[in-house]
């Protein structure tokens, strides 16, 4: 797991995210990050209607916590805020904060399109760069965008 200069290895989510995370290190030197999504888990299903209904919950440390979705997905662009306002045409809203020109948050709580310039340093390091890889990205719409050459949402 990542730590801040402070010794820090959990970090709440910027504001109106309702959100916490912790960082590691993934193949590649990909920087990978484990999202608690308060709003998701407000809205999660009940327990089985199998389990007693005295059962206190299991501590974390002794159960496993099952991960629900792939939250949000890191996309280096050339214009951030014209890749917002692309996604915004094919109905994609900007989310929570409004968009930057190096930053911009674009979906919902289900799952959100972090778009980045190239140049951006992930958060956390001070040398990690988004990765420039090509990305096909699933969302729903019902024209595919290309927002960079390779960088493909349908």
């Amino acid at each position: 797991m990542l730590v801040d200069a402070d010794g820090r290895d959990e970090f709440e989510g910027p504001p109106h995210w309702n959100s916490r995370s912790v960082y590691f290190e993934g193949p590649g030197q990909q920087l990978l990050e484990l999202i608690e999504r308060r709003d998701l888990a407000a809205s999660a299903p009940a327990a089985p209607a199998s389990a007693p209904a005295s059962a206190a919950p299991a501590p974390a440390s002794a159960s496993a916590v099952p991960l629900v979705s792939v939250s949000e997905v890191g996309i280096a662009v050339p214009d951030v805020l014209g890749a917002v306002e692309t996604l915004r045409r094919a109905g994609l809203e900007p989310y929570a904060n409004p968009a930057g020109e190096g930053f911009a948050a674009v979906g919902d709580v289900d799952g959100l399109a972090i778009l980045v310039s190239p140049e951006r340093r992930w958060f956390l390091t001070a040398d990690r760069l988004p990765s420039t890889a090509p990305v096909l990205l699933d969302v729903g719409l019902d024209t595919p965008v290309e927002l960079a050459p390779g960088v493909l949402l349908r």
